[in-house]
């Protein structure tokens, strides 16, 4: 959206409804703003940094939804890319080709035979003390 194509629209109900109350809060914040600046009342600061932190709320939100519109804008034109780019693509582009390569990578016959050790395979645990692991080491358990 452009600033020439926002002031040049109508404003909705709900628009017209937010801007209402934009100008009606910038107003008491003038009204108890006036000389020094702040309020002396607690009440009135009370009430003063209410109607702000309300506006910095709606600005805020304005923000984003601009942020939001530009993002969706982009995310069209991406979209009307990739649909050009489809068109011109043909269904005989898209056959599968033949392949020569299996799906899944064999072994050769040249792999050696495999070693196992004596309960490598063996499901579960097996309880085994200090003297036990020692001894299957080859580890002198006296020295320790």
């Amino acid at each position: 959206m452009s600033n020439a194509f926002e002031q040049s629209r109508e404003l909705t109900p709900e628009e017209q409804s937010l801007e209402y109350t934009q100008n009606k809060r910038k107003q008491l914040v003038d009204l108890l703003t006036v000389g020094e600046g702040m309020p002396a009342d607690r009440g009135d600061k009370m009430v003063l940094l209410s109607a702000l932190s309300d506006m910095d709320k709606v600005t805020l939100t304005k923000m984003k939804i601009k942020s939001e519109d530009k993002q969706a804008v982009l995310a069209g034109k991406t979209a009307q890319a990739i649909a050009a780019l489809l068109s011109k693509v043909t269904p005989r582009h898209l056959q599968a080709q033949p392949t020569t390569d299996t799906l899944f990578p064999t072994l050769g016959n040249d792999i050696p035979e495999v070693e196992l050790v004596d309960g490598e395979t063996t499901l579960g645990t097996q309880s085994e003390n200090y003297e036990s692991f020692s001894k299957k080491m080859f580890i002198d358990s006296t020295i320790v």
